[in-house]
């Protein structure tokens, strides 16, 4: 405990007063004789004792009195977690950290969260001297303000960004100003919601901020709201006609149970489904709308909910692009009976354009590519071109007993491949289980028949990639979403000798549905707040090219064009009314799940150096600083006191009288 006016304390000996007096009224007593009976009960032992009883209450109340008027006037102070640590502002570096990420949207007891920032924002400048350096930083925005507040020019209202990160994103923006040479002090106000990612600190970056004083300002948590936080396909392949299955993940933020809120699933803006859906505070529900699409093109499915307290995260936004000409290219890969089905699936619907690659094309053009171990491409493009969004399919050349080196580069796996060739007359079939099975078979077919022979193979282990096994539960083909794109390894060849489904009726569903399986990843994967390179076809560099989104429009260069994405919702490359590519963007999955950390989680971040402060900034941030004051508590003390002291003392008069 600090004293303000601790040079009163001298006066301290003066608590004595009252034994004093109490002393020299003792010497005044006079002794009187008396003989009537009624003196002779008034000295009775036990009135003498009550007597002096009460005579030392009194004594020890007058005492406090004095001592607590006296301990008063000196302005006590209990100290403050940064108390004695801070003791001049103008060599007090101050940072203030705004997060205005997505989760900090929404409106709290019918004020927008962002007045709650601005508020705090307000009452954090008013702590800090005039002639003080600060530095004013966002999440989306990096450093505001550098410089003296007096020269601090109007940074309200704050917008809130569609926007994702964390502290880790601007550590070394922080890390940058961390000069104790210059500055004797630097204290860290972080005004935000407190959504766990923001905090996605390792141990190394706690370290640089463990000198540092923080105060966190938490604003108001969101009261009724629901967040579509994911949007997925469970089928792998998208084609004309066949049935889509989409899996809508929705959670309930807020603290009240929402019940028969209406989910809506819109193309193209035209409503082809809902649902009335309800779910507990703090759980997630996935519901499931099922359609098809008639013809190739991009179709854009809305996927949203009621408007509630943040508005932000009712929408979800998917694009399906079914390619109008799929783009085939076999790559050093001579096989009759793929050729063949090709040519026969392209007859049906002329949506197949086929190309036997060679060195004077563009991988990058090709939507599927074909391989064989025969193949002399580097693993190095194949990567890159399955990163990019391509879709490569490995088979095995009739005589290979193992899979070439540079296949195995591409999805790095320890799986262990082995070679397996049965006898004459022996054979193994696929277990129903697989989870390619629909690839092979329609469900009802499968209960009756199953007749694919596999008389050689490779296997692989069975593991979350394996997408058909057989009997024996070993892995004849394995599927690998890498980045964008997808990678499919297959354990037999296309031919007779090593398997008998060329010969089927399936091998067409099969070829036809592999071809079509396309990576939506790439498309829909984008946040907002992210970086999109669109890639542009050739043929469109020497035309005008727009990028759009809803109302926006702007002229671009298609080469090697960076746009950034400030927004949720859909966005596209085009020209002259025709669109060359487009995606799909949605706020990040972490700001939509929005868990909210308390002042328990956060001290654990911050064990040593941290205020956590809810309401009253003001009187939070001046307390730490230079701890609290205790005159206000002992002054109620004192007239506690003083009114006991009457009640007693007039007590004892009555009863004299």
């Amino acid at each position: 405990m600090n004293f303000i006016f601790s040079s009163l304390l001298w006066f301290l000996p003066f608590v004595l007063l009252p034994f004093i007096i109490h002393l020299l009224n003792k010497r005044n007593v006079k002794t009187v004789e008396f003989s009537s009976i009624r003196f002779l009960k008034l000295i009775e032992k036990d009135s003498i004792n009550k007597l002096k009883l009460i005579q030392l209450i009194l004594l020890i109340i007058r005492t406090l009195i004095v001592f607590l008027i006296i301990i008063m006037l000196s302005r006590p102070v209990i100290k403050g977690l940064f108390a004695g640590k801070i003791t001049d502002n103008n060599s007090t570096l101050s940072i203030i950290y705004i997060d205005d990420t997505a989760s900090n949207n929404g409106i709290v007891d019918n004020n927008e969260r962002k007045e709650y920032i601005d508020s705090f924002l307000v009452d954090v400048l008013n702590q800090i001297g005039d002639k003080s350096p600060i530095v004013v930083l966002t999440q989306s925005k990096g450093v505001v303000y550098d410089g003296i507040k007096s020269n601090l020019f109007n940074l309200l209202p704050i917008d809130i960004s569609k926007s994702y990160g964390g502290i880790k994103d601007r550590i070394k923006i922080i890390e940058n100003y961390l000069d104790y040479e210059k500055y004797s002090n630097i204290e860290l106000f972080l005004i935000s919601d407190g959504e766990e990612s923001f905090f996605n600190l390792d141990d190394s970056d706690k370290l640089k901020l463990k000198d540092l004083y923080i105060y966190f300002l938490q604003i108001p948590s969101l009261i009724n709201n629901y967040s579509i936080t994911d949007v997925q396909i469970s089928n792998s392949n998208i084609s004309i006609n066949e049935q889509v299955e989409f899996l809508v993940t929705v959670r309930n933020n807020g603290k009240n149970n929402i019940k028969n809120s209406l989910l809506e699933f819109k193309i193209d803006e035209i409503n082809v489904g809902q649902q009335l859906i309800s779910i507990e505070p703090n759980n997630s529900k996935v519901f499931n709308f099922k359609t098809s699409f008639p013809s190739t093109g991009k179709y854009q499915c809305t996927f949203n909910i009621p408007n509630d307290d943040n508005f932000l995260d009712n929408f979800y936004y998917y694009l399906v692009d079914i390619p109008e000409k799929l783009k085939i290219g076999l790559i050093d890969y001579n096989n009759i009976y793929i050729k063949e089905i090709l040519n026969s699936i392209n007859k049906n619907n002329k949506t197949i354009d086929i190309y036997n690659f060679n060195n004077e094309m563009n991988i990058y053009d090709i939507d599927v590519a074909i391989i064989s171990s025969n193949t002399l491409l580097k693993d190095k493009l194949l990567n890159s071109y399955i990163n990019d969004g391509g879709h490569l399919i490995y088979f095995p050349s009739n005589k290979d007993t193992d899979i070439n080196q540079s296949i195995k580069n591409i999805y790095d796996t320890k799986s262990i491949i082995t070679y397996n060739e049965h006898k004459i007359g022996t054979y193994n079939s696929i277990s129903t289980n697989s989870t390619g099975i629909p690839y092979f078979y329609n469900s009802e077919k499968l209960n009756n028949k199953n007749n694919l022979e596999f008389y050689k193979y490779m296997t692989f282990n069975n593991d979350a990639n394996t997408y058909l096994e057989l009997e024996n539960s070993k892995s004849i083909w394995n599927r690998y979403f890498i980045k964008n794109g997808i990678f499919d390894i297959f354990g037999f060849a296309n031919d007779l000798n090593w398997t008998n489904l060329p010969l089927k009726g399936s091998y067409i569903n099969f070829i036809n549905k592999l071809i079509n399986t396309k990576s939506n990843q790439f498309v829909n994967k984008i946040n907002s707040g992210d970086n999109w390179k669109p890639n542009v076809d050739l043929n469109y560099l020497n035309k005008n090219l727009y990028y759009e989104h809803r109302d926006n429009k702007e002229l671009i260069s298609g080469k090697d064009t960076q746009i950034y994405i400030k927004s949720n919702g859909f966005h596209n490359i085009n020209t002259n009314g025709q669109i060359i590519t487009a995606i799909a963007a949605n706020i990040n999955l972490f700001e939509l799940k929005n868990n909210i950390l308390d002042e328990e989680d956060i001290k654990f971040i911050f064990p040593n150096n941290i205020i956590f402060i809810k309401d009253d900034v003001s009187n939070s941030i001046e307390r730490s600083k230079y701890g609290y004051e205790l005159w206000r508590i002992i002054l109620y003390i004192i007239i506690f006191l003083i009114i006991l002291e009457m009640i007693i003392s007039n007590g004892k008069r009555f009863q004299s009288n």
